[in-house]
């Protein structure tokens, strides 16, 4: 019963250190109930005809220490060892048997004048209570567990266990023809997509087309919204996506714009305030249990027990996912942790771990069960440059047949990794494609950085601009001159090439050349700098 109780005080908590003040307070409460009914008279008295019956019920009903004292005090009474002082002689108890739970106490009883007053209810009451408290508890936990919102809001209506979506099984499909066109018709958007960027423009035409989008993962107008009135805070505006099968996903984006509200919600560990999702027919809104059915998940935060070694914990979540121990699941394991260099501490506790370490058990926990879909939170974080490839490595093995979905902050990882890139801004997706072509996009071509001496600068500039026209001289230092290319003047590119290489005039003392980064994309995007405004300037 107290163990029914105790589960039930957790819904209601969401923070440990809280938990634990309450745990205590309970526990020391406890000791004071029983301090103040464990003597002969205070023990019976709430328990005897003579009070009033209505606070007995009370105590009984809810607080299921008082039942225990109460077996306690009849259990002591009957068979406990007594020791007379006065005689120094111990005067041994009588047996309490089965049959006692039935029979009315009748020990104190028999040492108290008026011990009519002293109808003492049996064993068994209590005994009966104890059972009700540990239904009444483990109901009530089930019921707030599901109504209360956890830390990410997520909650249920407090009729949910009259909702037909409850009581059905987890594989409950829904058509993605109709889920596309009610999802528009019960949230529709909200912002102008003619705003938007033509890629994102057309990709959320895409999205919402219930004949072509015949993809395994649908957003539809996904929005969050954080706090009321002032403190009112949009993190996810009108989302529209859809993922294809063997597929890395990039997202990008600052701090607060989006990315990982957005997991979150997929997830199911946070409720969207409009718009659905659905993954592989199933829909987030109406049975998230099923989704996540679907997902594998690394967190941003290790979700580690620091006393399991690696092997434990990817033993412990298979057999979470329904596997069954065998030598075949265990070489299954080994082979994982191979792949992301853990096999040689693979029995070593998980306290032991650096960071990076942890970050790769975390990746490798989110694919046990073959998910059919993985979300990744920034999962290279604390990584070195070798192991963070070896990462890379097993994504991009593990893709296949499956949608990644990976949220980073490493232009160099999402340039690695990327088959499609998302770059997002105050919860709208600003930008959308593969690497290559938002380079081409909102890149600003090529840099060309050349030396030459204070005395031929204006020399060499005059010879650029003849060589290319348009080009634009970005940065002049002390002869260290950088040029931009845009993607337009690539037909010149091969002349100026030539030129520097071969130096007719002495002019150059070095050179090179690169093109936009991904990282240059991204400024660009974030800032509202595209490539036309590049070109009009």
């Amino acid at each position: 019963a107290m163990g029914a109780a105790a589960i039930f005080i957790t819904t209601l908590v969401n923070k440990t250190k809280t938990a634990v003040l309450i745990g205590i307070s309970i526990l020391i409460i406890g000791f004071v109930f029983i301090f103040l009914f464990s003597g002969e008279k205070m023990s019976y008295v709430l328990w005897s005809k003579n009070s009033n019956p209505i606070y007995r019920k009370i105590f009984s009903y809810f607080i299921p220490f008082f039942n225990f004292t109460k077996i306690f005090m009849d259990i002591k009474y009957k068979a406990s060892v007594n020791y007379n002082m006065a005689t120094a002689s111990v005067i041994e108890g009588e047996e309490y048997h089965w049959k006692d739970l039935t029979s009315k106490p009748n020990t104190l009883t028999d040492n108290v004048e008026s011990s009519d007053s002293y109808d003492i209810e049996p064993t068994s009451h209590a005994v009966y209570y104890l059972l009700v408290n540990t239904i009444f508890f483990f109901v009530l936990s089930l019921y707030c567990d599901n109504i209360l919102p956890n830390i990410y809001g997520n909650k249920k209506p407090f009729y949910y266990f009259l909702l037909p979506s409850y009581w059905k099984g987890k594989n409950s499909y829904v058509s993605d023809k109709r889920w596309i066109k009610e999802t528009q018709e019960k949230y529709p958007s909200i912002i102008d997509i003619n705003e938007l960027d033509d890629d994102v423009k057309e990709h959320y035409k895409y999205t919402c087309d219930e004949k072509l989008n015949k993809d395994p993962i649908k957003i539809i107008n996904l929005r969050k919204v954080f706090g009321k009135f002032k403190n009112k805070k949009v993190a996810v505006k009108n989302t529209c996506l859809s993922v294809k099968k063997d597929m890395v996903l990039i997202l990008l984006g600052q701090n607060g714009a989006g990315k990982s509200t957005t997991m979150n919600i997929m997830s199911g560990l946070s409720p969207s305030s409009a718009g659905d999702i659905l993954i592989y027919n199933k829909s987030i809104k109406k049975n998230p249990e099923a989704v996540q059915s679907e997902l594998g998940i690394c967190p941003q935060d290790d979700i580690l027990f620091k006393n399991l070694s690696a092997l434990e914990h990817l033993k412990l979540y298979s057999g979470l996912k329904g596997a069954e121990d065998s030598r075949e699941l265990e070489e299954f394991l080994n082979n994982r942790l191979k792949a992301v260099q853990l096999y040689t501490v693979r029995n070593a506790r998980a306290k032991t771990y650096s960071g990076g370490m942890k970050r790769r058990l975390s990746m490798i926990i989110s694919t046990i069960g073959d998910p059919k879909v993985i979300l990744l939170d920034e999962p290279t974080t604390g990584m070195d440059p070798v192991n963070r490839r070896y990462v890379w490595r097993f994504i991009e093995e593990f893709k296949k047949d499956r949608s990644i979905f990976l949220t980073t902050h490493s232009m160099e990882e999402a340039d690695a990794l990327g088959d499609k890139i998302i770059i997002m801004s105050d919860g709208i997706i600003k930008a959308i494609g593969d690497c290559t072509h938002l380079k081409n996009k909102f890149g600003n071509g090529y840099h060309i950085s050349v030396i030459v001496d204070m005395i031929n600068v204006e020399t060499f500039k005059s010879i650029a601009a003849q060589m290319v026209p348009g080009i634009y001289l970005a940065d002049d230092s002390a002869g260290a001159l950088l040029y931009e290319l845009s993607y337009e003047q690539t037909n010149y590119i091969p002349g100026f090439v030539k030129y520097l290489d071969e130096n007719p005039d002495n002019y150059v003392n070095s050179w090179g050349m690169s093109q936009t980064t991904l990282e240059e994309v991204f400024l660009n995007v974030i800032h509202g700098n595209s490539n036309y405004k590049f070109k009009e300037e």
